[in-house]
């Protein structure tokens, strides 16, 4: 489901949501140089789900997680920095899990290279 407008006056968001119990995911993979990175992303939810959550997994079986379940106040930027990518590739996934009438908006989402 695509929420308008987004964050930061983009156009759409992503929401993932539904009134009944429900549970989804979706995954961008993409090849990257192996280095360290930081995810980002813009937020909006009520929390309260199971679980809603960006994990992101590298070839080399590395993965981590950035919570996306707690309560925001309009549009909150996370991070999670200092994501040791070893391989040319990662998987992005979104991943929520909730009880109905609940759900989780999200955009502007980067995965960027840090300087070391």
């Amino acid at each position: 489901m695509a929420f308008s407008p987004g964050a930061g006056g983009s156009r759409f968001a992503l929401t993932l949501g539904s009134a009944d119990v429900f549970s989804g995911a979706l995954s961008q993979d993409t090849d990257l140089p192996p280095g360290s990175y930081r995810f980002t992303t813009v937020v909006r939810t009520q929390g309260g789900l199971e679980y809603a959550r960006v994990r992101i997994t590298g070839a080399g079986r590395e993965s981590y997680v950035l919570d996306l379940n707690n309560p925001t106040q309009g549009w909150e930027e996370l991070s999670l920095g200092r994501l040791r990518l070893a391989s040319g590739h990662a998987a992005v996934s979104i991943e929520v899990r909730g009880r109905g009438g609940q759900s989780v908006s999200i955009d502007s989402l980067s995965l960027i290279r840090e300087t070391v």
